[in-house]
């Protein structure tokens, strides 16, 4: 979330960046409240105080004073946005989309590859026809291979993935 600060409106309606900063850090926290308990049912309460759209960010409270509310679309223009505006993305000359997947343990990277394939190809079949969804880069045919080669090196049979 971007949060242009407006000097202007901040000086008129008596908000320092401080102020800002403030009401934002005590916003944006999950805590548990404790539980509650029935006779069959027992349910964990939690509070969640974490703002996740622009409209909740503008409407989060930054002073308040005898009655009157300044909120955080009353200084500030608040807008969902990128976490870093230095890189692009291009594929075949289009602007495009990144998004990388890393194998955890267990998996390995050829059945994290396949699987992450196969979601991808149902995900792209409901997606816009003018959004087109390709696979730029796979790395696993470079690990099966320095693998092989490492085994091959070593004497050893082959192993599949």
């Amino acid at each position: 979330m971007r949060v242009w600060l407006q000097p202007d409106r901040m000086a008129a309606l008596n908000v320092s960046p401080a102020q800002v900063r403030q009401a934002l850090a005590a916003n944006n926290y999950l805590a548990a409240v404790g539980q509650t308990r029935g006779s069959l049912v027992q349910v964990n309460l939690t509070a969640n105080t974490d703002l996740r759209s622009v409209a909740e960010f503008e409407q989060l409270v930054v002073r308040q004073e005898n009655g009157a509310v300044v909120r955080l679309r009353d200084v500030a223009q608040v807008a969902l946005g990128a976490e870093d505006y230095d890189a692009a993305v291009n594929f075949s000359g289009q602007t495009a989309v990144f998004i990388g997947i890393w194998a955890l343990r267990p998996r390995t990277p050829s059945t994290s590859s396949s699987a992450s394939g196969r979601r991808w190809r149902r995900s792209s079949r409901t997606s816009p026809s003018r959004i087109q969804a390709r696979i730029a880069y796979d790395g696993t045919a470079y690990i099966e291979d320095a693998i092989r080669e490492v085994e091959t090196t070593l004497g050893r049979p082959s192993s599949s993935w």
